[in-house]
C-alpha cells in the first residue's frame, strides 16, 4: 500500500517531468470528469492536495491599469484578509482559470 507522502511526491515528480519536457501542466478538472472517462473505468480514486504553485517559476513584475474603485475594493479586501495585492491577484487568476 502506498503512503500519501509517496503519492504526493509521485505527482510532483510527474509534473516536474512534464515541464522539463516542455509540456504544460494538466488542467485541473473535477474528479467526476475523470470518473466518467471510460479510459479510467474501474480505477481507485483518491484526492491528493498538491501545491502546483511551486512549478510556476519566478515572480515577474508587471504594470497593470485597473479602475480606481476596483483597486480600492481590492485593497480593502486584501487588507481585511492580511494579503498583499499580488497574492490576491494571483489567487484570483488561478481560481478564474480552473
Amino acid at each position: 500500500m502506498m503512503r500519501w507522502g509517496s503519492v504526493k511526491e509521485a505527482i510532483e515528480l510527474h509534473l516536474e517531468g512534464l515541464l522539463e519536457d516542455g509540456q504544460d501542466m494538466p488542467i485541473i478538472a473535477p474528479i467526476s470528469q475523470h470518473q466518467n472517462n471510460p479510459d479510467y473505468a474501474g480505477g481507485v480514486w483518491a484526492v491528493v492536495d498538491v501545491d502546483t504553485t511551486i512549478f510556476e517559476g519566478e515572480a515577474e513584475k508587471i504594470d497593470i491599469i485597473l479602475p480606481k474603485l476596483l483597486l480600492k475594493r481590492i485593497d480593502d479586501y486584501t487588507h481585511a484578509k492580511h494579503l498583499t495585492r499580488p497574492v490576491f491577484l494571483a489567487e484570483a487568476a488561478r481560481a478564474a482559470m480552473r
